[in-house]
């Protein structure tokens, strides 16, 4: 009854706040022709109604939140109706008067003092009238009329009717208001609603999200019309069951998708998967699922679940597209040559095969984890760290630097390192690209030993041929001397040893032009065996008793296209610093060993050499070895070890340059306390070996007389020469200038029957002038000295017609037995 007598507000209607006016009114009605009549029974009954009429028509009012208008109403109410019981009899007239009260007790709650003190004013009026009417015996008799009461009952009943037309009029148009401002509201929310879920909807498309809302009492799942659509089902249709759901779960991801489900039944907590599903039309779209149960039973089991169903099939291309791709990069990275290293505050996190191939680990466990410093020397650890440090920076990264790498085995390596910043399991990191250049640096410190080494040659030369003019003239004028003064002559002794001194002074100078220009070999098919043994037999007598000679060599090896004295030379100068480097008074070994190698790329490369088949020598002592420093520099020219006055410094480098002038290499390992190899690579031949030998033919000396002309620039030899020749029974005309010798023999070729001509001269060279003397006497003898007779030299001296060229090694015996080569033979 409650809903009945309180409609509800603001949205209950017209029809539920008007019904107590509709019922209020006719009860009024009926109280007024009830009070009409003249029966006092009809008085009592009016009394009653009245206040059940009032009384619904406040209720009116209340419903419609007006108290005092309500109030009001019972107040008269109250007044009327008690007025008419009490002019009945009997008990009724008690309860007329308790209404009088009540009207004093409702103004008094609900109204001002004005309103309670009219309403007491009342009360005594009627109640003073009622007590006079009845002590004068006013209500006596029921066939009295008892009009002045009868009266003011009326009165107040008309009142009430007249209030309640009133009222019911006020609140019939409340109402209206009120219903319509209630329509109103209802189709804005209900407006407001419809924008909300047309907004969810057109989000959850855009998104390519569908909802669904499974009751896992009965399988029966309720989904939006957007995950039928992506479905490819009809989107009017867009329910299934649990089970159809299950099973277009593709078949690889099904396990797992069941295993997250039960897990979210399980906790009841949210869980996201992803999984692949089929379509009605037969295709398959990647769904990322977000579930959640909403609901339990009694028993607290869950009984509902509900959540989205997005399409991911663009963003899982994209992702297998990008995994692929990571899948080729890491297979492209673990292949790579390259050495790639990846580390984060100084510690390694990745480095591929490569990688662990360049510092000597074992595996890639010897690498990760450690810090990075401790594979870099410790002089290029500062560098390191700082080049690290500002990769990030736009103008370092990829910028690349060379530091030495310290591997395992304790090798160090020159490595450049290009560094770039990259994304490393969801952090930044730095990438170090990392090749080894050990060998190209070899090589390039190998170019660079070579051109300083031919510039410093170049020099050489040139000051060797002046030099070794002057020791020639030394040395003939010597033997000169040496000739006239006699062996008993007191001045013999210091002659012989200028001889000696300026022969000694002439081999350096030979070594010399040889550092700085090697020659093009007098080559021929050279068993080495032969010529290493040859080398041991000569320096034998001459090496300490307690150092061994030993010669190792295993399969037979190839013979060598070379110049027997030159490497013979090399062989001796290698053994005699090996000698050296033991002591003259200490016990080693100085060993051969000659074996056949086939150089690779790599290999080939680090030496400068061309890929192929070569015969490698190697000298090894038990000396004391050399450090960086020293080893450095072993092959530069006039650099020594020894005191003062015990060395040139040209033995090693002049062993370096015949190997280097035959096409090979010669390189030197060695560390302090561990001795010296030194290894040769010379180019294998297939040709047939020859016999060689070193010695050196000793000229004889004609004694018939010849016309020489003698031509060279330097005045100390012309006039050493001339003496010579003229000592040995020749006529001899000599020149410093080749114009002015021309110009003599064109005036009188037939008086000449030899010419020697130096190759180098300012104004004229030997060369032209042997050719203007053939122009002018085709048949005549030219002979051609030089302090540098190369291959070149010797071709050019035939094509221009000399006879042969000669090296400058001793003006005395050596310009006789020009002369005797020339005409050989005669007396």
């Amino acid at each position: 009854m409650p809903d009945l007598l309180l409609p509800e507000h603001p949205s209950g209607g017209a029809r539920k706040v008007l019904w107590p006016i509709l019922v209020g009114m006719p009860l009024a009605l009926l109280a007024v022709l009830l009070a009409a009549g003249r029966s006092l029974g009809g008085i009592e009954l009016a009394g009653p109604v009245v206040l059940l009429g009032a009384a619904l028509v406040a209720l009116s009012a209340v419903a419609v939140g007006r108290v005092r208008t309500a109030s009001t109403v019972l107040i008269l109410s109250l007044i009327g109706s008690g007025a008419l019981m009490v002019v009945g009899y009997g008990s009724i007239r008690s309860i007329g008067y308790l209404c009088f009260i009540g009207a004093v007790v409702v103004a008094g709650i609900f109204h001002g003092p004005r309103v309670l003190i009219a309403a007491l004013v009342a009360n005594i009026v009627l109640v003073g009238s009622l007590v006079y009417a009845e002590m004068h015996g006013i209500m006596v008799s029921l066939n009295r009329p008892i009009s002045v009461f009868h009266g003011l009952a009326m009165s107040f009943a008309l009142a009430l009717i007249g209030f309640a037309v009133h009222y019911s009029r006020t609140v019939a148009v409340s109402a209206a208001t009120e219903l319509a401002q209630q329509l109103r509201e209802r189709e804005q929310v209900e407006a407001t609603i419809r924008q909300t879920e047309e907004r969810l909807r057109l989000s959850m498309e855009a998104t390519r999200q569908g909802w669904f809302d499974l009751d896992l009492r009965t399988g029966a799942v309720m989904t939006s019309a957007h995950f039928a659509r992506i479905m490819g089902a009809d989107p009017h249709e867009p329910n299934m069951s649990q089970s159809t759901w299950m099973n277009s779960i593709h078949l690889d991801d099904r396990a797992a998708v069941l295993g997250l489900f039960e897990e979210c039944l399980r906790t009841g907590d949210t869980r996201q998967m992803e999984y692949r599903m089929r379509t009605r039309t037969g295709g398959s779209v990647w769904i990322r699922s977000i579930a959640k149960v909403v609901e339990w039973d009694a028993q607290q089991r869950p009984v509902r679940m509900t959540g989205t169903h997005t399409d991911i099939s663009d963003q899982m291309q994209v992702l297998i597209a990008l995994r692929q791709s990571e899948r080729q990069y890491r297979t492209l990275v673990e292949l790579s040559p390259v050495a790639i290293l990846v580390q984060r505050g100084g510690i390694v996190l990745y480095g591929n095969a490569a990688a662990t191939a360049l510092l000597g680990a074992h595996g890639l466990d010897d690498v990760v984890g450690m810090s990075l410093t401790q594979f870099v020397h410790p002089e290029d650890r500062d560098a390191l760290l700082q080049y690290t440090a500002a990769t990030p920076s736009a103008d370092v990264a990829g910028r690349m630097t060379e530091l030495r790498f310290v591997r395992v085995d304790g090798e160090t390596l020159e490595v450049s390192v290009q560094c770039t910043p990259i994304t490393f399991e969801g952090a930044t990191a730095v990438q170090l690209n990392c090749t080894d250049i050990s060998a190209r640096k070899r090589a390039t410190e190998t170019l660079l030993r070579s051109r300083q080494l031919e510039s410093l040659g170049t020099l050489a030369a040139g000051i060797a041929h002046d030099f070794n003019n002057i020791i020639l003239a030394i040395r003939g004028n010597a033997e000169l001397a040496a000739l006239d003064i006699g062996a008993h002559h007191a001045a013999a002794d210091a002659v012989t040893e200028i001889t000696r001194a300026s022969a000694r002074a002439s081999e350096i100078v030979r070594r010399i032009t040889t550092f700085a220009r090697p020659k093009t070999p007098n080559r021929e098919y050279v068993a080495l065996p032969t010529l290493i043994d040859e080398v041991l037999k000569l320096l034998r007598p001459t090496i300490p008793a307690g150092i061994a000679l030993h010669l190792r060599t295993g399969e037979p090896v190839a013979s060598v296209h070379a110049d027997a004295a030159q490497l013979h030379e090399a062989l001796v100068n290698l053994t005699a610093n090996a000698a050296d480097a033991i002591g003259h008074r200490e016990v080693g070994a100085i060993t051969y060993v000659l074996d056949g190698i086939t150089l690779d790329t790599e290999h080939a490369q680090s030496l400068g050499l061309a890929v192929g088949d070569y015969v490698r020598i190697s000298v090894s002592d038990t000396g004391r070895g050399m450090d960086t420093t020293t080893m450095a520099r072993a092959f530069d020219a006039f650099f020594t070890t020894k005191p003062i006055g015990e060395g040139s410094g040209l033995g090693l480098s002049m062993a370096y340059g015949i190997v280097r002038s035959h096409g090979g290499a010669l390189v030197a390992n060695s560390a302090p306390g561990a001795g010296t190899t030194f290894r040769l690579y010379l180019p294998a031949a297939s040709g047939k070996a020859v016999e060689v030998s070193t010695a050196d033919a000793t000229p004889a000396v004609s004694t018939i007389s010849r016309r020489v002309m003698y031509v060279d620039d330097e005045a100390q030899l012309v006039r050493l020469a001339q003496r010579i020749l003229s000592r040995a029974g020749h006529h001899a005309e000599v020149f410093t200038d080749p114009a002015s010798a021309l110009e003599r023999f064109r005036q009188a070729p037939g008086e000449f029957d030899l010419v020697v001509t130096d190759l180098t001269m300012p104004g004229m060279s030997g060369l032209q002038l042997a050719r203007a003397v053939k122009t002018v006497r085709a048949e005549m003898p030219i002979v051609m000295v030089t302090g540098d007779a190369d291959a070149t030299a010797e071709a050019e001296a035939e094509e221009a017609g000399i006879a042969f060229v000669a090296v400058k090694a001793s003006v005395g015996h050596q310009l006789i037995g020009l002369v005797e080569r020339v005409y050989p033979g005669e007396a």
